[in-house]
């Protein structure tokens, strides 16, 4: 390029920039955005580390309450030392947790590492205390159908009424009430003092009567006739709460099902009675009904609902405690006949861990194809209540007295029979599906094959055993089932020919795909049924393992030594019975194959020997481990240091 185009090339683009310098200023209004290199390293990019749940260490095993209370709450479960729960809030001395997905509470004392950081509970948001009285009602004129309990006084001329009681008054609470009534009166009792013994029945009697056909009564003990009455239409045939909000019952509220309040009365300013201290004045509550001639009161509900004090009541040690620790089901007989009574229902929870559960079949199909579960339902809803492990006697027994009599009068064909038998097994087998531990199937069988009285050999032959059995898993797939038997529990003597022919019976069975999980030893010892002689120790250690050598473990199922032809004075009988039960509980430990230990019932005031439909009659047996008044025998101090000298 010469000279004059070199200039001539500058020259123009000199003037280009000088244009766009006019046009555009140097530095730009808006700063571009500037986009970060990114730099790929192998550095971990951090993450955000959520904060864990606030957990504590269970330090002395203890049990899973479903609210916060260790006596009027049943038990969700129990916890062994050393498991980890997470605390969500604190109600007076429990701590409301989470523990294997399970909501509940522990006494704050069983848990280490406890934050301090936790919240109080208020009283609105806890689980009420709740008592479903009708649980305790048990009176021959009282019949039940699905859960509802009838009092029938339609073809009497009598009054009927009744107390039941004691619960004690500790908070504020509310009565829940669901009754019809058919003819002139029905009315559920709520009494806060009852006549002294030798005074008239109204003497002193402080109660108030909820009358279904409409009305209140209340009644101060004054005379016969000193009776306040209220007209509250509203109530009749309507679901209804009553309250008492203060302890003494000074004041009660009625209110309806939608919480619209019906009346609320002082009853310190009613006048004409004397109630300066409420209705409550001795901090009890009794409750009944009362029926007048040519009616019935069908009582739907009556519970009794109140707010916890979250206080930990103090308790020594049980037998329940100690078999947990032992890994032992101890267990006892808890028949419907008995659930009325609160000592009963306070023994048992408390002492045992596993509830032995009568199933009748001829309570339970009165007509064919007609089901009344009602009462096996209380039962079992007790147990499950208070996370005891159910065993169920039985779910098959020949013995005829136990059968229906439509079964046992019928002349059905063997087909009949078996589709009966299926029906039977299916119906019971999934109602309590999940809920039973053991069934009891073809109780007895072995003895009664051997020496008659069996109604299911007789007409169908041991193949009833098999398909029982068989439909029995099909219909509950992860119930154990067990073969029970009386007279097993010693290879000496006349127990040797049952034990004998039951190994090889279950041995054959088990061979031939028969679910028989385990064997069951019932042991009613010195019974009219038995042999007259209390096995020794080893004799039933070594029965036990040789049992076991099919494979399948032991459970003592029936437990109980019956005093009556030994010699002695009483306590010398007590003595002597509380070495035997003490005796054959070592037997089931040391064995290493027997795992449960249950007894015949709680008391001797509700012993098979002298309070049932089907009893021995014979009072003075004194079988069980408790006395008539449910003070603890020397038996049950003999097992207790059994299972505490066992503890690992």
């Amino acid at each position: 390029m010469n000279k004059i185009s070199k200039d001539l090339f500058f020259g123009v683009l000199l003037g280009v920039l000088v244009l766009n310098a006019c046009t555009y200023p140097i530095f730009p209004t808006t700063m571009p955005t500037v986009m970060p290199t990114v730099i790929l390293t192998d550095t971990p990019v951090p993450t955000i580390t959520p904060t864990p749940r606030p957990s504590a260490v269970v330090k002395d095993a203890t049990s899973l309450y479903q609210g916060p209370g260790n006596v009027d709450y049943g038990i969700l479960a129990e916890i062994p030392v050393g498991a980890k729960v997470y605390p969500t809030g604190i109600f007076g001395d429990f701590v409301q947790v989470e523990y294997e997905s399970q909501v509940g509470y522990v006494v704050k004392t069983a848990l280490e590492q406890l934050s301090k950081q936790l919240d109080e509970l208020s009283g609105s948001i806890v689980p009420p205390q709740t008592k479903n009285l009708l649980e305790l009602i048990y009176d021959p004129e009282t019949t039940w159908s699905n859960g509802n309990a009838t009092i029938d006084r339609l073809h009497k001329d009598q009054w009927w009424g009744y107390d039941v009681g004691t619960i004690p008054i500790t908070t504020p609470f509310t009565v829940d009430i669901d009754m019809t009534q058919e003819g002139q009166y029905g009315a559920i009792e709520l009494t806060g003092r009852i006549p002294a013994l030798g005074k008239q029945w109204w003497e002193g009697r402080h109660t108030l009567y909820i009358v279904a056909s409409g009305s209140i009564e209340i009644r101060d003990g004054q005379s016969e006739n000193s009776i306040y009455r209220e007209n509250i239409n509203s109530i009749r045939g309507q679901p209804l709460t009553v309250l008492f909000p203060d302890l003494q019952g000074k004041t009660v509220i009625f209110k309806s099902q939608s919480g619209k309040v019906l009346a609320n009365i002082d009853l310190t300013s009613l006048q004409g009675m004397n109630f300066p201290d409420g209705l409550f004045p001795d901090g009890v509550l009794y409750f009944g009904a009362l029926v007048a001639p040519s009616s019935s009161l069908t009582i739907k509900r009556l519970e009794l609902l109140h707010t916890p004090d979250g206080r930990f009541q103090e308790q020594a040690t049980t037998l329940r405690t100690l078999a947990n620790q032992n890994n032992i089901i101890l267990g006892a007989q808890i028949g419907w006949w008995a659930s009325y009574d609160l000592k009963f229902q306070s023994t048992a929870k408390y002492e045992f861990n596993g509830a032995t559960i009568d199933f009748g079949w001829s309570e339970i199909e009165p007509e064919r194809g007609n089901f009344d579960f009602t009462r096996s339902d209380q039962t079992v809803e007790f147990a499950i209540r208070n996370n005891m492990r159910i065993t169920g006697l039985h779910l098959l027994w020949g013995a005829s007295e136990q059968l229906p009599s439509w079964l046992v009068q019928g002349n059905f064909t063997r087909d009949e029979l078996k589709e009966i038998l299926h029906e039977y097994i299916v119906a019971l087998a999934s109602r309590y599906k999940g809920k039973i531990y053991i069934w009891s199937i073809a109780n007895e069988f072995t003895s009664r094959q051997l020496w008659g009285g069996d109604f299911w050999y007789d007409r169908l032959g041991p193949e009833y055993v098999e398909i029982a059995f068989k439909w029995a898993h099909e219909t509950d797939p992860n119930a154990l089932l067990m073969l029970n038997q009386d007279g097993n529990e010693s290879m000496e003597s006349t127990n040797a020919t049952i034990v004998s022919r039951m190994l090889s019976l279950a041995k054959q069975w088990k061979n031939d795909g028969i679910p028989i999980d385990v064997i069951g030893m019932q042991m009613h010892l010195l019974s009219p049924f038995s042999n007259k002689r209390i096995p020794a120790k080893q004799d039933v250690i070594q029965t036990m393992q040789k049992f076991a050598e099919l494979g399948t473990p032991v459970y003592i199922t029936e437990f109980d030594v019956n005093l009556h032809n030994v010699p002695g004075n009483q306590q010398e009988k007590w003595n002597y019975q509380a070495q035997v039960y003490k005796d054959i509980l070592q037997a089931c430990l040391e064995s290493g194959v027997c795992k449960g230990f249950s007894i015949f019932g709680v008391s001797d005031a509700v012993s098979w020997y002298n309070d049932c439909d089907l009893c021995l009659n014979i009072p003075d047996a004194e079988p069980l481990i408790f006395d008539k008044n449910y003070n603890p025998k020397p038996a049950y101090f003999a097992l207790f240091e059994v299972l505490q000298q066992k503890m690992p």
